[in-house]
């Protein structure tokens, strides 16, 4: 039973180490270089000129370990096959599993430990003593012991395995995984579901129901209805609109982690041009490939007229007026010009 979960865990890192060397390429490394330069600088600031009320900043700090105390899940490794082909060894997998939970108590213990680390020297210029600083990792330790045993027991009770929650609490966290190296390349694996969030059916209705905007009310739905595209705008978004709000003393360095994240977006919802490969009726429709690309290229460019609006709304209030500028340039700039190259590529491929 050790064996097949260490070969499971094994593979599984190697697939993850082949999909870092594309999360981890040139391009992105340099811009962690700088962001990483800069949080060190505001951070060395901050430590000289600390405000004289430490309350808010205290504070911060500790939902900053409250924040590691939490993330992370079991790394069970469990497969749906599982339910039927490992029940008769039942009693092996608790144990594999009460072995994950302390495996992923100790690498969440090392993580908090470089957490506590990096919030040590604010507290020492704010007084707190050492021998609290002890307290406050260990019990962060024992918070972190915590948070593991409550989500434990979506995995066993007692001496039994609850098999359909462990194995969808696994492929959750796998997904994860894999939705974030979707953001930089295309990962096997990834599963989608489709959720209807019928407060987003205002905005479907904006479409007119006409067979020239057929392929718009398909993407849309894509959009606002499968699991991957809407959050992830949400998020990306919300990373750029922080970049400009803590990053506007710097705010060239904000434009450019603003354009990053707006590269990002649009990288990946263009795989809303094979959203509807596997749907037979798609291709009984008689329209050419070159009216799907041309219209995923309108919609796109819609979508991110609305963040980049959003983004130089948020920039002219900051008085960054030269940026908001560069802005609506660099990302009208992408979404034309490399619009236009996958959409002639995927038109040569058709063909």
């Amino acid at each position: 039973m050790n064996a097949l979960f260490t070969r499971r865990r094994l593979a599984f890192w190697q697939s993850s180490l082949r999909y870092l060397r594309f999360v981890f390429n040139d391009h992105f490394v340099l811009a962690l270089l700088f962001l990483l330069g800069l949080v060190l600088y505001q951070y060395s600031q901050l430590l000289r000129h600390h405000p004289q009320n430490p309350l808010f900043l205290l504070g911060a700090s500790f939902l900053w370990v409250v924040a590691f105390v939490w993330m992370g899940n079991i790394a069970t490794y469990l497969e749906p096959a599982d339910r039927h082909y490992l029940l008769v060894q039942e009693a092996a997998v608790l144990s594999h599993i009460r072995k994950a939970q302390l495996r992923s108590w100790v690498s969440g213990a090392f993580l908090l430990l470089l957490a506590n680390a990096f919030a040590w020297p604010l507290w020492l210029a704010m007084g707190v003593k050492v021998w609290q600083l002890v307290v406050i990792l260990l019990a962060s330790f024992l918070g972190k012991w915590g948070a593991l045993a409550w989500k434990s027991r979506h995995l066993y009770q007692k001496d039994r395995v609850l098999w359909d929650q462990a194995i969808a609490q696994e492929q959750k966290r796998q997904q994860g995984w894999l939705r974030f190296y979707a953001l930089f390349t295309r990962v096997k694996g990834l599963s989608s579901s489709v959720k209807r969030r019928a407060f987003m059916d205002a905005f479907l209705r904006l479409l007119p129901l006409r067979a020239s905007h057929l392929w718009d009310n398909l993407y849309a739905r894509a959009f606002f209805r499968a699991q991957d595209y809407l959050g992830l705008t949400l998020r990306l978004s919300v990373l750029s609109f922080v970049g400009l709000v803590f990053l506007r003393q710097q705010a060239w360095v904000a434009l450019g982690l603003c354009l990053l994240f707006n590269y990002l977006l649009y990288f990946q919802l263009l795989a809303l041009a094979n959203h509807y490969n596997y749907y037979p009726l798609a291709f009984l429709y008689p329209q050419p490939p070159a009216i799907k690309y041309r219209r995923l290229r309108g919609f796109l460019a819609k979508l991110m007229g609305i963040v980049a609006c959003l983004q130089v709304f948020l920039a002219l209030l900051l008085g960054l007026w030269v940026q908001a500028v560069v802005l609506v340039l660099g990302t009208g700039l992408m979404v034309t010009g490399y619009g236009y190259l996958r959409q002639k590529k995927w038109i040569d491929v058709d063909r």
